[in-house]
């Protein structure tokens, strides 16, 4: 091997470790915290004849795994606060003295999802999966004597969009709606007589359960995430959320809820 030669192979080898130094490999492993505020609107025809709405508090913890065409995420949220009802007090019902309301809920999550299209030289990837989504809120109005829930464990259909322009931003939009549920609901309404036709079921349980899909139980879920990394492993986080969730079984119910959340990323 000749001395221009033997330089030649060492500068090759000196670019490669410089170019590898530059750009390290994309951590697979990320966990996440995060803080945030809720606009939580709903009526619930089995609680009360009113619509309630307010601002709930709370956290949530997730974790991610990013591999080359496949993506693996759960997602954990807890929160509550005080709702007031959004109809003018004389516009009350009569009988109705139903002014504000404890509401607290919880959320867990799983999701999957596959590559199906990459575009952009790379820099945008289109994956479609699912999502198995555990959802509920329990609300009190105030001088009720019982909590009235919705407790949902949903299989959800979802299609999720990476994109990421630059390496220290990325942008994640999430949508799922689910086509299978299994529903817990009370089994009684505070506005009506506790002894009305429940059956012994219903009275050992305190609340009835029902399998069902599109017809008894709709929902859909829109969240979007946007990373800033600002050293290899540490990125800032901001995400928003739209959830919106109705349901037929028993009494009609309706609640939608706007989620802004602010937190931290480490990956591994």
């Amino acid at each position: 091997m000749t001395v221009r030669a033997a330089i030649a192979s060492i500068v090759i080898c000196l670019q490669g470790a410089n170019s590898s130094a530059a750009e390290p490999a994309p951590r697979k492993h990320h966990i996440g915290f995060s803080l945030g505020t809720s606009l939580f609107r709903e009526r619930d025809e089995l609680a009360s004849p009113l619509a309630y709405q307010g601002l709930l508090f709370g956290g949530s913890l997730s974790y991610e795994y990013r591999g080359e065409r496949q993506d693996h995420w759960a997602h954990l949220g807890l929160g509550g606060g005080t709702l007031k009802a959004a109809t003018a007090r004389e516009s009350y019902p009569p009988g109705t003295d139903r002014g504000s309301g404890a509401l607290a809920y919880a959320n867990i999550r799983y999701g999957y999802h596959h590559v199906v299209c990459r575009l952009s030289e790379g820099r945008l990837d289109l994956s479609a999966g699912a999502v198995l989504d555990m959802a509920s809120h329990d609300f009190k109005p105030s001088g009720a004597s019982s909590i009235i829930w919705l407790t949902t464990y949903s299989l959800d259909v979802g299609v999720m969009a990476r994109y990421q322009p630059a390496s220290r931003h990325a942008l994640v939009a999430r949508m799922f709606s689910p086509f299978l549920t299994y529903l817990g609901r009370p089994a009684w309404s505070i506005l009506d007589s506790p002894t009305g036709n429940m059956s012994v079921a219903q009275l050992l349980s305190g609340g009835q359960t029902e399998v069902t899909s599109l017809n008894g139980y709709r929902a859909v879920t829109a969240r979007f995430d946007y990373e800033y990394k600002f050293s290899p492993r540490w990125s800032g986080t901001a995400s928003y959320e739209l959830t919106y969730r109705n349901s037929s079984i028993l009494e009609p119910v309706h609640s939608l809820q706007n989620s802004v959340f602010l937190g931290l990323s480490v990956g591994n």
